[in-house]
């Protein structure tokens, strides 16, 4: 038998087979990732109507044929030929492939998902980049445009009642299950997005969730970059205080606490690089002041409420602006430190028609369960706002109390370093958000093809026109089908794909060629999605063979390090359908420095979407690249209905 490990040494095949032969005394070890969650924070599992399956582990040789097929876009005959050589090497009885799926299918029977711990420490508590852009997305909702200052605080007041009747549904297990056809969904990810903080630390950050059995019971206000906590409920109970009574104390904090800005806004510390963060968080810490407002009130808050400062004017659309608002906050100068990042959920009410929406530290939960709150408080906003509710103050409420942080010399620095880390971000990332109006998913379904695999083909098509090769390209998978479900990628870059890319560039191809090529690529998309969801998918599969030869020390394994692994898993392409049922639209960051972020909301008459890329790379032009996918979606319509217009090229 041939080695794949580099070193050409049996010596780590041994070792893994000596593990494996003594599973029951070592595999423990690697069940859980209680460090990543602090003791006091266990949330409880929520009822459900049917049982929700636990994760599979696939077939090591299914899984590994279908990565050589998902790999051809990106590698000639001869890498090819090579990498199939890599992978049956690799899967060859008794070496490293198949001792690690051994390993990993026991883990499989001994928890109830194999994958969520692993992927919540590698995808995020683990990342030591900001989660400012890189991690956090925020979700635009509908357009406000507030005359006065009083309309805004009616308008937050409202949001903050309405999520506060949504946290009461979870807490007495009301909210309806949530189902994909005839299979119910895993509901966990709701039960933690209130009351939720991620923890800054070293090496890997942690989750704060709040007590089931003492719940949190205020709400976090950031105005001007200062701090304040208000009561959420009525004494004693889980009733929510009126609306009128958060108009109230939204009003004081505005009149009569803070006029002016700060000169060193903690906040912006969440912004950092989290190694950075976390030394300074562990300064704030040693001050007992500090200490109490960080644990007691910041970190143990259900949410919180940013009450922005007007942005400059510019020619930018509300979907941009906004957009920028929610990921970074515009800089420093402006409401980068009007926030606290490490909150799960923070709702964000910008002046005028600056913007308003939520952005979320993605840790914890999936844009879906945001996107329903999402939903449930614009609902209950706008039957209080058409019902002309009166708002007005109470003589009797509870005082906002005020957060005064002690800084030292060492969190001055921190701060100023963290200001001129933000800003850089804010600058250097192009954001391009819009709605196409054209057609929505109604007119999609008409052509009796899936609308998500329409407006996938259509990204890459997009990109292959502007770039001329074929780009990695990530679409969001969910797994909530499965206890713990969290996503696996459907990578909709598949060699059907590329090919009908590549036939509407022909000058000589016919509208029926095109079409076949087209409905060929989009078959193959709902193909592979389908097997996605049902847990099938190839990507989450090689993370888990490839942490468990980490953990037990096999590095450099052939299959991870060669050009097709790498050139498959460099996505350049990082897109999501995150339907909403208002017009609104979720945007994040690009994964790769030449990459671009496309996040989608497909709405029955038109298609939103937030669209981000780095101005700093020479590579990728954003607004080429909207020009480009509008036209994309423009001709494969017409592709579709054998239309005459069908360009042979954009």
């Amino acid at each position: 038998m041939t080695s794949i490990i580099n070193s050409n040494s049996k010596k780590d095949l041994f070792l893994l087979a000596s593990y494996f032969r003594r599973l029951n005394g070592n595999i423990i070890l690697h069940m859980s990732s209680a460090s990543s969650v602090l003791s006091q924070s266990k949330t409880e599992t929520p009822p459900t109507k049917t049982e929700i399956m636990r994760f599979p582990v696939q077939p090591l040789k299914e899984t590994l044929q279908k990565y050589i097929e998902s790999v051809k876009p990106f590698v000639n005959e001869e890498e090819l030929t090579n990498t199939k050589k890599i992978v049956d090497n690799f899967s060859e009885p008794n070496n490293i492939g198949t001792v690690l799926q051994s390993l990993l299918e026991f883990r499989a029977k001994n928890i109830e998902n194999w994958l969520s711990d692993w992927w919540l420490d590698t995808a995020y508590l683990e990342y030591r980049d900001p989660v400012v852009v890189y991690s956090s997305p925020g979700l635009v909702w509908p357009a406000k445009n507030f005359q006065s200052e009083h309309e805004r605080i009616c308008y937050a007041a409202t949001i903050i009642h309405s999520a506060l009747l949504f946290n009461i549904l979870l807490e007495k297990k009301k909210l309806p299950q949530d189902m994909l056809g005839s299979f119910p969904l895993c509901m966990n990810q709701y039960y933690k997005i209130f009351g939720t903080c991620r923890i800054p630390d070293l090496p890997k950050d942690k989750l704060l969730f709040q007590d089931p059995k003492n719940p949190s019971t205020n709400i976090l206000v950031i105005y001007n970059n200062q701090f304040f906590s208000i009561n959420a409920f009525k004494n004693d109970t889980r009733n929510p205080l009126s609306i009128n009574t958060f108009y109230t104390m939204l009003l004081d904090i505005v009149e009569n606490n803070c006029s002016e800005d700060v000169e060193y806004p903690v906040g912006v510390l969440t912004t950092e690089n989290r190694d950075n963060w976390a030394e300074a968080y562990k300064e704030l810490k040693r001050n007992d002041i500090n200490k109490d407002i960080l644990e007691n009130y910041i970190e143990k808050a259900l949410f919180v409420v940013c009450l922005d400062k007007p942005l400059p004017n510019n020619n930018s659309s509300y979907d941009t602006k906004c957009s920028k608002l929610l990921l970074h906050g515009c800089g420093s100068k402006y409401n980068a430190g009007n926030r606290w990042y490490d909150k799960t959920i923070q709702f964000i009410f910008g002046c005028g028609s600056d913007g308003v929406g939520v952005a979320y530290e993605h840790s914890p939960a999936e844009g879906g369960p945001i996107g329903v709150l999402t939903d449930y408080v614009l609902l209950k906003e706008g039957k209080i706002s058409n019902s002309q509710y009166k708002f007005e103050k109470v003589e009797d409420y509870p005082l906002p109390q005020k957060l005064e942080f002690c800084l030292n010399d060492n969190i001055k620095e921190a701060i100023t370093k963290a200001k001129v880390a933000v800003n850089k971000i804010s600058s250097t990332l192009n954001v391009n958000s819009f709605s196409f109006f054209k057609f929505g998913k109604n007119e999609i379904k008409k052509l009796k093809v899936s609308p998500d695999s329409f407006i996938q083909v259509a990204i890459q098509y997009a990109f292959h026109e502007l770039h001329k090769h074929p780009g990695a390209q990530y679409e969001s998978g969910s797994l909530r089908r499965f206890v713990n479900g969290r996503t696996d990628t459907i990578r909709t870059c598949s060699e059907d794909v590329l090919k009908f890319c590549q036939k509407m560039s022909e000058a000589n191809a016919s509208k029926d060629e095109k079409k076949e090529a087209l409905l060929k690529a989009l078959s193959s998309h709902k193909k592979y999605a389908k097997e996605v969801v049902e847990g099938k998918g190839i990507d989450r599969h090689l993370l888990g063979l490839k942490i468990l030869a980490k953990i037990n020390g096999v590095e450099n394994l052939n299959l991870f390090n060669d050009v097709a692994y790498q050139r498959s898993t460099y996505f350049q392409l990082s897109t999501s359908n995150v339907p909403v049922k208002c017009n609104g639209f979720m945007v994040y960051g690009p994964l790769v420095k030449d990459g671009y972020a496309c996040c989608y909301n497909p709405r029955d008459n038109n298609i939103n979407f937030g669209m981000t890329a780095w101005f700093n790379s020479d590579k990728t032009n954003l607004n080429e690249f909207r020009k480009n996918l509008c036209e994309a979606l423009m001709n494969m319509k017409c592709c579709l209905e054998n239309d005459e217009t069908v360009k042979s090229k954009l």
